[in-house]
């Protein structure tokens, strides 16, 4: 406290005359040390009394106030709306927010408003004020600094869900208490929201507005985010019209239009590709963050059927589909990546969102199965393997990651290609030689059902290299709130029956991952690690039998092939599957549609194998490997030293990124993942009924425990162990 007389002298010195300049040092070391020690300390006089001095002195200060705002902003910290009301003289909070106060100003009024969020009583003084709420208004939608936007963002945000009333979806889940008077200070108070129109609209009387046109685009980019945000909070009032008389000035007909029509229809011109691009992405930001189902159809979010009544759906979809799509739809002018990027990701968060709204589109819609399965095929079946290296492959492929998983199998109500391609684009993705990054994330996908390692849909629009990073489950439909770390049966079987196909179609993709995994320079290696610990810790289960579904516990529905799949639990019986495959010459005869499902010993097709395994074990993809001749591979190639690091050391490369190092620690522990699943295994008295087959087991389980107690660094031969040339190579 030896630090408070001094400035507070220092402080009355300034206030005396004028000419005394601030002693920034001396205000820093406030800042660091004494804010800190009188906001901890149990008697709050010493502090109220500076942060008095300091209102006091700043109405009249005439030089730069950033390092005493800093002081007070630190202050204050603790300090409720009420508290800074009280000072004396009274916080001018109009002053302080106008364009023409300095910015640090405008950032200390933000946080004093900021706190009126503590309480119902500080909220409704807040809305009690309108002149206060309109200069935070002006301010947000005006000011050309980042750092003020930034803050107003979130604090208006703050301040509305802090507000809202218990009856609102998102309220009543929160426990909030609000009493909603401030969000009808900001939608029922003319001025105001004819102040958010006036800044950003470019029609009617609004026209006339001495509004510069660069002042214009960031209002409306942050008007955009804001109504984004908002129908995540309440979208009934972003949807109804506020102020008729307001309203048609900007071209709305405010009996069948609203304050959505204004801003994601009205509002953004045209003509301006990246107003368009901001337009696109709080699209996609409203049908991933405002999930309240529709009143009248519960596979949609009434965000979604906002956007789909207003054309907006079709309109990004149509940009996807570039000259293939419909020309009776609008077209946006947004050229190059930037357009496929939001729109593939839109087109994503709608099927995996939503997928029975998808899935039962009609026909003569844009976006629908068919169509879109089409798309796709037609574009992976044209490329070159160097394609699916490009951006343009990686935002296509996150596309068919994100459907269904039952859009995937090949069905007979689309022929996209002549057999043997098949009728699916799963199958146009190879995983040989140089199938890039992109493709061995689409088939983690779309073969795993893990809740770990799903690309994550998030609150934002990705890159090319992001989209994949994420890890978040896919949703179901919007009036889906089950949160489970158990796959439902479904996801399941169709897991197993995509891998199945795919490893029929091509045996040696376990042969190849590994190859790309020793190929540790290429950028392949990860992911295609990534693939195998996907299909290793997930949990399938065996096709249905053909018969009435009612008559199973799960929860699924048997579908008919030759129509489109119009739910994402149905699923195909192993007889309609391997009738598909085989009779559309999918599959060659020769080929074997992998099963080790006991409970089908007496098939009579040749083409199924069966193995002496009780019915818990079809659950273990390590089983379907184990007994797959191709992928058996797996196992001793897990065993072997770290192949890669020879490779490296042989080729004269360095590995100053650690990509050695990384690669063999992710492969060290798939060898410890598959180790447990088979002692997993060993250990169900229902997995393994016959004793040869359990030995076999047995042993194989032995070596993995032998490999293990040697460490993760074992050299294959004679010489320097594998550790030390890495140590060698990172110094």
């Amino acid at each position: 406290m030896d630090l408070l007389p001094p400035l507070q002298e220092h402080l009355s010195a300034v206030d005396d005359d004028p000419g005394v300049v601030l002693d920034e040092r001396q205000l820093d070391t406030a800042s660091l040390i004494l804010a800190p020690a009188l906001l901890n300390s149990s008697d709050p006089a010493p502090r109220q009394q500076l942060v008095q001095q300091i209102a006091t002195l700043l109405p009249k200060l005439q030089q730069d106030p950033t390092s005493l705002i800093t002081l007070v902003k630190k202050l204050i910290h603790k300090s409720t709306f009420k508290d800074v009301l009280s000072l004396e003289p009274q916080v001018d909070l109009v002053a302080g927010l106008s364009l023409n106060a300095p910015q640090p100003y405008n950032e200390l009024m933000i946080q004093i408003l900021r706190k009126a969020a503590a309480s119902p009583a500080e909220l409704a003084s807040l809305a009690a004020s309108p002149e206060v709420v309109l200069a935070f208004v002006k301010c947000w939608l005006s000011t050309p600094e980042v750092s003020v936007v930034s803050q107003a963002d979130e604090a208006i945000l703050h301040l509305l869900k802090s507000d809202q009333e218990p009856k609102s979806s998102i309220a009543s889940k929160t426990g909030n208490r609000g009493t909603g008077l401030l969000w009808r200070r900001f939608f029922g108070d003319k001025d105001i929201y004819g102040e958010m129109l006036r800044l950003t609209s470019r029609t009617g009387d609004f026209e006339k507005e001495k509004v510069s046109e660069k002042t214009r685009s960031l209002a409306q980019i942050r008007l955009l985010a804001f109504a984004t945000d908002l129908a995540a909070m309440d979208i009934d009032c972003l949807a109804q019209s506020h102020h008729p008389e307001i309203e048609r000035n900007v071209s709305l007909d405010p009996d069948k239009e609203g304050f959505f029509d204004y801003v994601f229809v009205r509002m953004v011109p045209l003509e301006d590709e990246m107003m368009i691009a901001c337009l696109l992405n709080s699209c996609m930001l409203l049908v991933r963050g405002a999930t309240l189902p529709s009143r009248h159809d519960p596979y949609k979010s009434r965000a979604l059927e906002l956007l789909m009544s207003r054309g907006l759906h079709d309109r990004i979809s149509n940009i996807f589909f570039g000259k293939h799509g419909f020309d009776s739809v609008p077209r946006l002018s947004l050229s190059g990546m930037s357009g496929l990027t939001i729109s593939s990701q839109y087109i994503a968060s709608y099927t995996s969102l939503y997928p029975t709204s998808f899935l039962r589109q009609p026909e003569d819609s844009l976006l629908n199965l068919p169509r879109l399965l089409t798309k796709l095929a037609a574009d992976f079946d044209q490329a070159e393997s160097t394609w699916f290296h490009s951006e343009e492959a990686n935002f296509k492929l996150f596309v068919m990651a994100m459907l269904p998983k039952v859009a995937l199998l090949p069905q007979k109500f689309v022929r996209l290609s002549e057999p043997p391609k098949g009728l699916t684009p799963l199958l146009m993705v190879r995983c040989g030689r140089n199938p890039g990054p992109a493709a061995l994330h689409c088939l983690a996908k779309v073969f795993g059902n893990t809740l770990e390692g799903d690309p994550d849909l998030g609150n934002e629009q990705l890159n090319a290299e992001d989209i994949w990073s994420r890890n978040e489950g896919r949703s179901s439909d919007a009036s889906s709130t089950t949160d489970t770390s158990q796959p439902p049966y479904y996801d399941r079987v169709l897991s197993y029956a995509l891998f199945a196909t795919y490893i029929s179609y091509y045996p040696d993709l376990i042969l190849n991952l590994g190859g790309h995994v020793d190929a540790a320079a290429s950028d392949e290696a990860m992911p295609a690690l990534n693939l195998l610990h996907t299909i290793i810790s997930s949990t399938w289960a065996p096709l249905p039998p053909e018969g009435d579904p009612e008559t199973q516990d799960e929860d699924y529905i048997l579908y008919d092939e030759c129509e489109a799949p119009a739910s994402p639990n149905m699923v195909p019986s192993e007889p309609q599957l391997r009738d598909i495959l085989y009779s559309d010459r999918i599959l060659s005869t020769s080929s074997s549609f992998p099963t080790i499902s006991c409970a089908r010993e007496d098939s009579s097709d040749d083409r199924t194998q069966t193995f002496d395994y009780g019915p818990a074990a079809f659950t273990y993809p390590i089983l379907h490997l184990y007994e797959h001749p191709q992928s058996r591979i797996i196992f001793p190639w897990l065993m072997e030293p770290p192949r890669a690091l020879e490779t490296m050391v042989g080729s004269g490369l360095a590995d100053p990124k650690g990509t050695v190092r990384r690669l063999t620690e992710a492969k060290w522990e798939l060898l410890k993942l598959a180790r447990d699943k088979l002692s997993e295994i060993l250990s169900n008295a229902d997995c393994v009924r016959n004793e040869r087959k359990s030995n076999a087991l047995q042993s194989l389980l032995l070596k993995m425990d032998e490999r293990l107690e040697q460490g993760m660094w074992r050299s294959g031969g004679s010489g320097e162990g594998v550790g030390s040339r890495v140590a060698v190579m990172e110094l």
